[in-house]
């Protein structure tokens, strides 16, 4: 059959902004962004949306330093129109910012604040003028048009959009700013500035401050009962804000059925809509931090691969997520998380902006299973989502071209594709990139292995088979010393000089004659062979003597268990007590006990979280194990001792270790 790496050069960049993606780089400074550019175009963005440039208010406490991700918000609170603010730089920065990314084909969006000020003691001198602002009013009933075009938003000061001289002044900022280079704009409250068709309380704002020349601008309309979306939407784009709480749902859900995900939530045609897992807004309002870049990749397959919209990639600061927006490792004006280029991400870019043109069909293979979706683009490409923990095997109708084609995240996985039907097979957890190109760039890999998480080992060395692809130079470096040359399918051992508990990480780097380069970082786990967890559990009398441990690891939204339910019987060892050793890998997982009628925790909550050598009961974690005492009263015809029993357990019958503390008498 026909060998798919076929056709035309990777496509960086769409024909258009509508057409590609859009990197949000929250909080980087111009410099920033524009020392990055290199990375952005490879990774497929067609557009860069910065923070908004208008001059700011300054945080000016003592709780943290200024330039900590916390005081993002600052940047929200303009206090003139004059260009330039302490997070992205000055409008020469902008500038120069603008002129470099015309060389890598890439347009620049700006943030724009035109709906308030910061608070009056804040803002400059022409800007405390009284007259310039609505009347205060706080907004409590978002079914009043009236009250969100004119109330204030987080307490500060709304503008009188209905002034002509007003409109005037944000015209003219618009135009200088597309005189600096900036191909659109993103508009901050669009949907709390009033439309003409807007009764008692219109304006005619929006008309006449979008002739500004720019080529590509959208309101940040958030869907609401009373949102307007489909009037804001006859003026410019709209974001479908509607739509990324589905799919946050969807993917914490484990559940790309196509009938929860095909359809985008609003009344706006769908080429005229931004589209988003999470917004910044979304994220330091904790309403998506707790999704894992796990979820983020699986998620942004979904939305960028297809067809319609404009889809937007929130930038999160470096590590953030979990229970820490802000964990430090950056600060503002500093490049974000490097999930943006993360390879699934590009390959999902790129194929996105291969695709112009090409119609959309989704299907899930299996119409009962809602873990795997196909989005297909016309005969050209498809890209493949598998939710499932494991590997799934493939058999499908397709309308692709009959052929072999190789997965662009991983070239050593085939499908192949005959009679219409498609064959092979999806890895656990993952993206599959199909479509025909002739370049595909540098690739480089280790044999059997994927860089998204630790790679335990339980020998001495390990012996792993390095991989490089269309490139004139490969290298690899171990914990980051000197680098080594290397050649597709060249075998080393490491491990050999490390202890129990070290990890050891692989870098691998290689070219291509056109400059392109690729860098993964594989990171390996010494695991002692003979390392167990051990847990014990302390039964109520009203409980069977048949104890079992039900034991699960969740990751992401895969589980693995050590047996299936009612998990795996409980070692008797005498006083109710009860103990399972286990395989260290499942440290931290989670653990029910039960005796086949009860059961804790209880039918429907989570099981408790297992910490090594610990003793439970029906409430939970009770001690330490080697730190827990038991008390045993002996009773004797003159007196009644308490004596105090400490039990240390051991994975193995080579170390066991038994204390007694003798009673005083």
């Amino acid at each position: 059959g026909t060998q798919f790496k076929a056709s035309d050069a990777y496509v960086y960049h769409a024909d258009s902004i509508e057409h590609g993606v859009i990197l949000h780089a929250f909080s980087w400074s111009f410099n920033t962004i524009k020392e990055k550019l290199p990375d952005i175009k490879k990774a497929g963005y067609t557009a860069i949306q910065t923070s908004p440039i208008q001059e700011c208010r300054k945080y000016d406490e003592s709780e943290r330093p200024l330039m900590h991700m916390a005081n993002w918000k600052y940047v929200y609170q303009p206090i003139s129109q004059n260009l330039g603010n302490f997070i992205v730089g000055t409008e020469e920065d902008f500038i120069s910012l603008c002129e470099e990314a015309k060389k890598y084909e890439i347009k620049i969006i700006v943030d724009a604040v035109l709906n308030h000020m910061a608070k009056l003691q804040h803002v400059s001198a022409e800007w405390k003028d009284e007259s310039l602002y609505h009347k205060r009013l706080n907004i409590t009933d978002y079914s009043n048009r009236c009250e969100v075009t004119k109330g204030e938003v987080s307490n500060l000061r709304d503008i009188n959009t209905e002034s002509k001289s007003y409109q005037k002044k944000a015209l003219d900022l618009l135009k200088r700013i597309v005189g600096d280079g900036a191909a659109g704009f993103r508009y901050d409250t669009a949907k709390h500035i009033a439309l003409p068709d807007d009764k008692e309380c219109k304006s005619d704002f929006w008309p006449n401050v979008l002739d500004n020349g720019s080529e590509f601008q959208y309101g940040e309309v958030l869907q609401d009962e009373y949102s307007r979306d489909e009037a804001y939407g006859k003026y410019m784009r709209v974001t479908a804000s509607n739509y990324g709480y589905v799919i946050r749902e969807a993917i914490k859900d484990n559940n790309f059925s196509i009938n929860k995900i095909m359809d985008y939530c609003i009344n706006v045609n769908s080429d005229k809509i931004i589209t988003w897992i999470e917004s910044h807004d979304n994220y330091t309002h904790n309403q998506s931090h707790d999704l894992t870049n796990e979820h983020l990749k699986l998620a942004w397959a979904l939305i960028a691969s297809r067809k319609h919209t404009t889809p937007l990639f929130f930038s999160r600061p470096f590590g953030g997520g979990g229970d820490n927006l802000f964990p430090g490792f950056s600060h503002l004006g500093d490049e974000g998380d490097p999930l943006y280029k993360d390879d699934t991400i590009r390959n999902v870019n790129l194929f996105r902006n291969a695709m112009v043109g090409e119609k959309e069909y989704l299907r899930n293979p299996d119409p009962n299973d809602a873990k795997v979706l196909m989005i297909e683009r016309g005969q050209k490409g498809a890209v493949i989502i598998n939710l499932h923990s494991g590997n799934y095997i493939l058999n499908s109708p397709i309308h692709l071209v009959d052929g072999d084609y190789e997965n662009h995240i991983d070239r050593s996985n085939i499908f192949r594709i005959s009679g219409g039907k498609i064959s092979g097979t999806l890895p656990g957890r993952s993206v599959v990139v199909l479509y025909n190109v002739d370049n595909m760039g540098p690739t480089v890999g280790i044999e059997g292995f994927h860089n998204n998480k630790e790679i335990p080992f339980k020998t001495d060395s390990i012996e792993i088979t390095l991989k490089s692809v269309d490139v004139i130079k490969s290298t690899y470096s171990i914990n980051g010393k000197e680098s080594n040359e290397y050649s597709n399918g060249e075998k080393i051992k490491i491990g050999q000089d490390n202890l129990f508990g070290d990890k050891i990480t692989v870098t691998l780097e290689a070219f291509d004659d056109e400059g392109l380069s690729v860098k993964t970082i594989f990171t390996f786990i010494k695991k002692d062979p003979n390392a167990f967890v051990n847990i014990y559990f302390q039964k109520p009398n009203h409980w069977g003597n048949n104890i079992n441990a039900y034991i699960y690891l969740k990751n992401g939204l895969s589980t693995k268990l050590i047996e299936k339910w009612p998990g795996k019987g409980m070692n008797k060892e005498g006083n109710d007590i009860y103990s399972i050793s286990f395989d260290d890998e499942f440290e931290g997982s989670m653990i029910i006990f039960n005796d086949g009628n009860h059961q804790s925790p209880g039918n429907g909550q989570d099981g408790f979280k297992i910490i090594n050598n610990s003793l439970y009961n029906i409430d939970g974690f009770v001690h330490k194990y080697n730190n827990i005492t038991s008390t045993i009263t002996i009773s004797t015809t003159t007196t009644t001792t308490t004596t105090t029993t400490t039990v240390s357990p051991a994975p193995s019958p080579s170390n066991i270790s038994l204390y007694f503390e003798k009673p005083n008498n």
